[in-house]
């Protein structure tokens, strides 16, 4: 379950807060290969570019980064390893160019897992698409926050996506925000440029699979006690002439 969930039934009259710990999806303590850092900008994105997934904002806030500070493809790039290619089908080349940028793109095969880890591994900053859903938060962003990278996630305010990463290190913008897109991306360039390196965003443990895990045990060991000593002392609501049978008992 995402934070999304209680906010959306409470804004339609149904207070579930008191009723519903939000425990989410969380990243994992797995080895990673070490971070790569060159002297160009990488831009990268890995999984599938499907459904509302469109990375033609992206291509036009990155192409007005590109023309301010006059880069060239060895300064500033752009991958995608997937199996996504097109969307809608135009190609992401073509997107590209319809923006000037088709040198600044790279689109590279799926990978194993490795090789995947090791593209990423080698990123400046990690995207995040829109979601077609506000309700889900992709896994890759579990997956991004343990980069020394910064992460940019394209959400709407209020979405799953975005109140997971709120207070957090991450930029956010909206999916059409190409102004705030260009601010985040320039900004985090001229930090690249002067050798800044961002800390991965997993230093903040509440984002760890193993500390969610942790809320749900605790409000378990917490509420389940309570929950039987109140049931106990409650006077009994069975009818003592209804029989409850085996049958009953395991029907669904």
């Amino acid at each position: 379950m995402t934070v999304a969930l209680p906010k959306k039934r409470n804004s339609i009259g149904v207070n579930c807060t008191p009723l519903i710990l939000t425990v989410t999806n969380g990243y994992d303590d797995e080895s990673l290969p070490p971070s790569r850092r060159s002297s160009q900008f990488v831009m990268a994105y890995a999984g599938t570019v499907y459904l509302d997934r469109d990375p033609r904002p992206l291509f036009r806030a990155a192409a007005r980064v590109i023309r301010e500070r006059s880069l060239t493809p060895q300064q500033f790039a752009l991958i995608f390893m997937g199996s996504g290619d097109s969307l809608g089908g135009v190609s992401l080349i073509d997107m590209a160019r319809d923006e000037g940028i088709a040198n600044f793109v790279e689109l590279r095969p799926s990978a194993p897992r490795r090789q995947a880890l090791e593209f990423l591994a080698g990123a400046s900053m990690l995207v995040s698409l829109p979601q077609d859903s506000d309700m889900a938060i992709p896994s890759k962003v579990f997956e991004y926050m343990r980069y020394g990278a910064w992460l940019l996630a394209l959400a709407s305010p209020g979405s799953a996506t975005e109140l997971l990463l709120r207070g957090s290190n991450a930029d956010i913008a909206e999916r059409n925000d190409i102004d705030a897109m260009a601010r985040i991306i320039g900004r985090r360039y001229d930090e690249h440029v002067q050798g800044i390196v961002p800390a991965p965003i997993a230093a903040d443990r509440r984002f760890s699979r193993e500390q969610q895990a942790n809320l749900l045990f605790d409000a378990l060991t917490r509420e389940l006690p309570a929950r039987a000593a109140s049931a106990a002392a409650a006077p009994s609501t069975a009818s003592p002439h209804v029989p409850v049978s085996a049958s009953t008992r395991g029907r669904a």
